[in-house]
């Protein structure tokens, strides 16, 4: 069920760490540790790092033997020292999206700068005074769209970052009955998509290019 669940979640909102404490476990035999290989599995599928804490030494050598540790990220002593490691990977996930940031930044501010400008071309505004803009250059592809095209769907991973230089796109969301609702709309300077520069979480609107 909780997996079920996690699959309608946005991907910054979903269960990343998942700690099993056996501390109060004192026997288990080979029945009961293929359903947490089961469960393990289907984690792992999930992308859900799984944690044991407080393994008995008997436990352990079972685990061992049915080889269930080689599935999971790690085993420790206590669970305090379990919770502890899982607030050390989210410190440094969160210090990796801060840099990112940090360096994305400045190309925010230049683009705003650009947008209120009539130059002819938005993007080489932007990355035309920064001092990175020869590193960017090596991930830019131009993308021409006609009326009507698709840019972004709903439940696509979010992979990549739009500039728009010209012509319209707008935003739609996508009732259960199919029907589109728009929410928004895009013109010139305007940039979509930024999250894709720190995570690849599900779409959920539609981009749609109004005019090319």
């Amino acid at each position: 069920k909780l997996i079920e669940e996690q699959r309608d979640v946005p991907n910054v909102r979903r269960i990343a760490y998942l700690i099993f404490d056996w501390t109060n476990v004192y026997g288990t035999d080979f029945s009961g540790l293929s359903v947490f290989q089961d469960i393990v599995n289907l984690l792992r599928k999930e992308r859900v790092m799984v944690v044991f804490t407080g393994v008995g030494e008997k436990i352990m050598q079972l685990m061992l033997r049915e080889e269930l540790l080689q599935s999971i990220t790690g085993v420790y002593d206590t669970l305090d020292f379990g919770v502890e490691w899982v607030e050390e990977q989210l410190l440094e996930w969160a210090f990796l999206v801060r840099s990112r940031w940090l360096e994305f930044r400045p190309l925010v501010k230049l683009h705003e700068v650009a947008k209120n400008k009539a130059k002819h071309d938005a993007l080489e505004e932007v990355l035309s005074d920064i001092g990175f803009s020869h590193e960017l250059w090596k991930y830019i592809t131009r993308l021409g769209l006609k009326k009507g095209e698709t840019l972004v769907r709903p439940g696509e991973r979010a992979t990549s970052m739009y500039i728009v230089q010209q012509g319209k796109v707008s935003a739609y969301f996508v009732d259960e009955m199919g029907r589109n609702r728009k929410v928004c709309s895009y013109t010139r300077g305007a940039y979509i998509n930024e999250c894709a520069l720190f995570t690849t979480a599900e779409q959920r609107l539609k981009v749609v290019a109004e005019s090319p």
